[in-house]
């Protein structure tokens, strides 16, 4: 088995000691997602109390220990028909603006022609599993 340098053992305990912090915040942010998954639950009961209010307004809710201010309704740009923008745009301009997604497709069109259409390709990104290492027990 051939020696490694000084370069390979340094990386070798950098890559270690990365691992090992990806591990503990891992196990830190577990506690924390189903609070923030919670969290979005009641931020949604709130923002359903006001949900047919004015969207310039802002609405005060209070509890015992604290209160939350909704505020205004963002802005946000919506656009006009598509066949007004094709006709404004022109046939060559507008395909190039064009983008679909494959949720648009699949709801567009048949379950066959998707198929033909699509193609899947194992591109995506990889999945980070995090388990701890069982320390070999002094003998």
């Amino acid at each position: 088995m051939p020696r490694l340098t000084k370069a390979q053992l340094f990386e070798i305990e950098q890559r270690k000691q990365i691992v090992d912090e990806f591990g503990a915040l891992d196990q830190e942010l577990a506690a924390v997602k189903a609070k923030l998954r919670r969290r979005e639950e009641l931020a949604k009961a709130i923002r359903s109390w006001h949900a047919d209010a004015d969207a310039e307004s802002t609405h005060t809710s209070s509890g015992d220990e604290y209160e939350v201010i909704l505020g205004a309704r963002e802005m946000e740009t919506h656009l006009a028909p598509m066949p007004e923008i094709f006709q404004a745009l022109g046939k060559e301009k507008f395909l190039e603006a064009c983008s679909m997604t494959v949720k648009g497709l699949q709801a567009a069109a048949e379950a066959s022609v998707v198929l033909r259409l699509t193609r899947k390709e194992q591109t995506g990104s990889r999945s980070l599993v995090v388990r701890a290492v069982e320390k070999a027990k002094a003998a």
